[in-house]
């Protein structure tokens, strides 16, 4: 009867680890830092990757979409400083909010 609670104890000990390594590993890799707009203005154009996040708010009347394209041409402000910025695809719904 002892042994059998140890063994409980044991398998319950490895599967919360397992998960606690499974939830860390995975919250580490979602992770994506989003520049404002201001810091985006200041950092070095050559370390830019191929998908930059920034964070910011439309500017009211900026947004332009042709009816056949994909591509969107828009303006966001950090309160600060103005980005004109260009997106090909669809936006997510929370730009326009």
């Amino acid at each position: 009867m002892a042994i059998n609670k140890i063994k409980i104890i044991i398998i319950s000990i490895v599967f919360a680890l397992a998960f606690s390594y499974f939830a860390f590993m995975a919250l580490t890799n979602a992770t994506m830092y989003y520049y404002t707009v201001s810091e985006l203005q200041t950092i070095d154009p050559s370390i830019h990757q191929d998908v930059i996040r920034v964070s910011g708010k439309l500017v009211p009347s900026s947004y332009n979409r042709e009816a056949s394209s994909t591509i969107s041409e828009f303006s966001i402000t950090d309160g600060e400083n103005l980005l004109k910025t260009q997106h090909d695809g669809i936006l997510h719904g929370l730009v326009f909010q």
